[in-house]
């Protein structure tokens, strides 16, 4: 999105290179306000159209069993408007330290992809047709701040209206995620019945790079909107494919950088639930890993 003019990702620099700020005009910062509180708001509500409520259960990982606590996950892959809110909101705080941590390296797009990704590096978080594609190319430390700026406006919300408090927005742990994208049923190798990546008729469940070695074969040539192909049993959108997403690994009473679910990039076998994850320890930019957020929730 423009703004005043003026890409977020693609600002002018000066003859030293030093880096800009973009600057909000009051009607731009009045909009940003506007879908701030709609997207707290529906986080408060847990908006069945965006969230998806993930009862309590067990989960078999490596043989041993793993009991998951209920929890609230976004049914999408964070988006660019989402994203842009947050970076926005920094903005109109001052806060302009944190926005320069957390704003998308968008150059990533053909430094480790070439120069034919230079349309996707200028447009894609820019421009509003790409509003609600998935935000790609944020480092961890990027996600992690947007899941504490989210905490925060959703704790103002609640104390503000006398509300019982709830608890953090943070990236799930892969036993959440594996369990989320399954739909609880141990025995499921995609989101989806069956072990194939299409359907009956041939058609792609999913956003990857198929086998015949051409990307748009599945529908996308690159990354596609949040809510493309059908959701699992649990209402979710792109568990497999389209961005790789962030998690937590906890093993030996550490926790670890971690994705899951494969993306446009990757091949049908990365895409199974429990596929090896490639992107282990990766905690940089990079065009093919985005995000979900989840909250643990205690029933009353």
């Amino acid at each position: 999105m423009p703004i005043g003019g003026y890409q977020i990702d693609k600002p002018e620099r000066n003859h030293k290179d030093v880096y800009r700020l973009p600057t909000l005009t009051e009607s731009e910062k009045k909009e940003n306000e506007k879908r701030k509180k709609d997207m707290v708001k529906s986080l408060f509500k847990a908006n069945k159209h965006e969230f998806a409520y993930v009862p309590s259960g067990t989960i078999s990982i490596d043989s041993q069993n793993v009991s998951i606590q209920s929890f609230i996950i976004q049914k999408y892959e964070v988006s660019n408007i989402e994203y842009k809110t947050f970076l926005f909101d920094l903005l109109i705080q001052e806060r302009n330290d944190d926005f320069m941590k957390a704003k998308p390296d968008q150059k990533k797009w053909t430094e480790l992809l070439g120069e034919g990704m230079k349309t996707m590096e200028n447009n894609y978080f820019s421009n509003d047709a790409y509003n609600n594609y998935p935000v790609v190319n944020v480092s961890r430390e990027g996600a992690e701040m947007y899941c504490f700026w989210l905490s925060k406006q959703l704790h103002a919300y609640t104390d503000e209206r006398g509300a019982s408090p709830l608890n953090d927005i943070r990236l799930p742990y892969r036993s959440e995620w594996i369990y989320a994208a399954n739909s609880g049923v141990d025995s499921r190798i995609y989101p989806w019945d069956g072990d194939s990546i299409t359907n009956e008729t041939g058609c792609y469940l999913a956003n990857h790079f198929p086998e015949t070695g051409n990307y748009a074969d599945d529908g996308g040539f690159d990354l596609v909107k949040k809510d493309s192909y059908n959701p699992n049993d649990f209402g979710l959108f792109c568990m497999s494919g389209n961005a790789a997403e962030m998690v937590y690994d906890s093993k030996d009473g550490t926790i670890a950088a971690g994705t899951a679910g494969g993306s446009w990039m990757d091949s049908a076998e990365s895409l199974k639930i429990n596929a090896e994850d490639t992107r282990t320890g990766l905690t940089k930019a990079h065009p093919s890993v985005g995000f979900r957020v989840v909250m643990t929730y205690f029933n009353n």
